[in-house]
């Protein structure tokens, strides 16, 4: 089981690695992006910025001592691409990564008009319904406490899936939007997010980051 490690985020590093990111989505003429041929690859190898992603969880305040892990066992065979977490303050993100590409989200299915939630959006989003079920049902078991190093945390969910240019019809957006704000399981939200609007974020976030 991949362990977490400790990580002291390094705002240079992490803004070298944003550029990385920008110019990832803009390859290939912005076009499709694979999940185990693009992504997964890329944020393998820009730790500063999966650190950076931890900002999804405002609890996460000590960004000297980030702590880190890619495909981490949640329970069983359930792996978290990446989990991000502050140990001192029992605070955890964790965030799954799909594809990027035009029918990542939504899908048309024979002559209907309005098109179906994707296959793959819904099994990642059911699938971080499970986390959650896992993590609340188990606090204070020995397998929870070996994972988080503590009975009991507090974490949020979050899953970077498909681009904005797949969105353009505003009823497509609405949808997309409405579930990600709305949605809410045991108390916990689960963010659904671009990787377009992923880049936005951090863009954002690195010209506040005061390390």
């Amino acid at each position: 089981m991949a362990q977490l490690k400790t990580l002291a985020l390094k705002k240079q590093q992490a803004k070298a690695e944003l550029k990385a990111f920008k110019a990832l989505l803009e390859g290939k003429g912005k076009g499709d992006l694979g999940e185990k041929s693009d992504i997964l690859p890329f944020f393998d190898s820009n730790e500063h910025l999966c650190a950076l992603m931890g900002t999804y969880n405002p609890n996460i305040v000590d960004h000297k001592n980030t702590n880190i892990a890619r495909e981490f066992s949640v329970f069983g065979d359930h792996k978290a691409d990446l989990v991000i977490g502050d140990i001192k303050n029992k605070q955890f993100c964790f965030i799954e990564f799909e594809d990027a590409k035009s029918t990542s989200i939504f899908n048309t299915a024979g002559k209907k008009s309005s098109p179906d939630w994707s296959d793959r959006y819904n099994h990642r989003f059911s699938q971080l319904i499970d986390w959650i079920v896992w993590i609340e049902n188990n606090k204070g078991n020995a397998a929870y406490s070996g994972r988080f190093q503590s009975a009991s945390i507090q974490f949020n969910m979050l899953l970077v899936i498909g681009r904005d240019r797949h969105l353009s019809d505003p009823s497509l957006r609405e949808r997309f939007d409405w579930r990600s704000d709305s949605v809410v399981v045991a108390s916990k939200k689960v963010h659904c997010i671009t990787f377009d609007k992923l880049h936005e974020d951090l863009s954002t976030r690195l010209k506040i980051f005061g390390g």
